[in-house]
């Protein structure tokens, strides 16, 4: 079974996808995945956004670089352009590895990795809660975090490329309220396969 888990930034995909994990799941990090192609498509990037997205060492600043893609919808489809095929790739390969996954990804839908899935869980919280949880977490100031949840507009959806069961999480109060929904929805699909 390939479970997909989305929501938009600080919503708490990595609560479920832990809980999902301790069920015998295995976790497929696209950020991971993303981090991963960014390094090996270095030079592609760096030719498209120059220089100024470098360290003193010639490595990529991934803060830097977020600042441009993330107040530029131009320059972020360009980013993706260069790095989601091969990223998708990657996640294709390592569902082939596992009995059961979990993908944990932000653009499950805008990537279409939604078609890779039996179910999809859409992680749910209040806004106020997420601007929280962005400044305690990454610790940017309110102007980056706004301009990420500006990004991230249309990136959920209540259709899926296949025939996938959409289920939702309300992320507003805690882990264990977390924990009971996620009961519910597993053994819906459970009774499904």
């Amino acid at each position: 079974m390939v479970i997909g888990v989305t929501g938009k930034y600080c919503s708490g995909k990595n609560i479920i996808t832990r809980l999902i994990a301790a069920r015998n799941f295995t976790e497929i990090d696209v950020d991971t995945i993303g981090h991963e192609v960014l390094s090996q498509k270095s030079r592609e990037v760096i030719a498209s956004f120059g220089q100024k997205i470098t360290d003193a060492d010639g490595s990529i600043n991934r803060r830097k670089l977020g600042r441009i893609v993330f107040a530029d919808k131009k320059k972020r489809q360009a980013l993706e352009r260069l790095l989601h095929p091969e990223m998708t790739e990657l996640i294709k390969q390592q569902i082939l590895l596992y009995k059961n996954a979990v993908i944990n990804a932000a653009l499950l839908f805008p990537m279409k990795l939604d078609s890779l899935c039996d179910a999809v869980i859409i992680v749910r919280s209040p806004l106020i809660q997420r601007i929280f949880r962005a400044k305690k977490r990454d610790r940017l100031d309110f102007c980056e975090i706004i301009k990420r949840f500006l990004s991230q507009l249309k990136i959920l959806s209540n259709k899926t490329t296949g025939n996938v069961d959409i289920y939702n999480v309300d992320n507003r109060f805690d882990e264990i309220a977390c924990a009971v929904q996620l009961e519910n929805i597993m053994k819906n699909l459970s009774s499904d396969f």
